[in-house]
């Protein structure tokens, strides 16, 4: 072998190696930021899980609706015209919140809020053909989000980001169990105030969790605002039974007539 070729191949496989080192190197690099990316998704849902576990007060009110798209303003003014005491019903952890109809209600409003600025594009949207489903990874699994156009359904977005696949998961478990409607809510409440944040001067679960440990007496803010409630109920309840009176007289006054 002539002394060009020797030169040539040996060449070549110094470029062979250095062209491996850089792609161990790049993947390395890779690896790690998809590690630590991974790493802060999780810490990012875990934070909204925690916060969601706090026994404060939350009112869907106090959401910046200036940070919200059309319909998700729309959806939400639609929620309170169903549900005028929405929040009174969630914080108190009510019953009649314990259901199928509540637990959808909540997760489309998730899901108008994660479809964002998409569904302008969508001519006469209906949030009932808007859908999720689960698409199986090879390590892990994505959520996807589908609008049902009649003739075909269409991807609008997908993600695997942990806080999305953890309230895709509680609403799988409020489906399986009612009772889990308030933790749903919660948790959708928290999701929202961490994507478009609160009004000014409403504080956050953690600091409204902070204020009332600073409570001279344990749980006695918490105390205060439970009874604070239930003496709502009572008046309203006394006033309700007062009205009915009303109506019974007025009704015995038209029969003697």
């Amino acid at each position: 072998m002539s002394k060009d070729k020797k030169n040539n191949n040996k060449f070549r496989k110094f470029l062979a190696k250095t062209f491996l080192r850089i792609g161990l190197a790049l993947a390395a690099v890779i690896g790690v930021k998809g590690v630590k990316g991974e790493m802060k998704q999780i810490a990012d849902a875990n934070a909204i899980k925690k916060a969601a576990e706090y026994d404060v007060g939350r009112s869907f009110s106090g959401l910046n609706e200036e940070n919200m798209t059309y319909y998700e303003k729309e959806y939400l003014d639609l929620l309170y015209e169903k549900y005028p005491n929405l929040d009174r019903l969630i914080n108190t952890d009510d019953p009649s919140i314990q259901n199928k109809e509540f637990a959808k209600d909540m997760y489309n409003l998730y899901k108008i809020d994660w479809a964002g600025d998409d569904l302008d594009k969508i001519p006469d949207f209906d949030v009932d053909n808007l859908s999720i489903i689960t698409v199986d990874r090879i390590v892990s699994h994505a959520d996807r989000l589908l609008y049902d156009f009649g003739d075909e359904e269409k991807k609008i977005k997908e993600t695997t980001n942990e806080k999305n696949k953890m309230i895709t998961t509680k609403y799988l478990n409020t489906k399986e169990d009612n009772t889990r409607a308030k933790e749903l809510a919660d948790t959708i409440y928290e999701y929202l105030a961490e994507e478009r944040g609160l009004d000014e001067n409403i504080p956050t679960s953690e600091q409204l969790n902070e204020l009332v440990d600073r409570g001279d007496s344990g749980n006695s803010l918490r105390e205060s605002i439970r009874y604070e409630i239930q003496e709502n109920e009572e008046t309203k309840e006394k006033y309700n039974e007062e009205i009915d009176v009303k109506n019974n007289k007025d009704i015995e006054a038209d029969e003697r007539e």
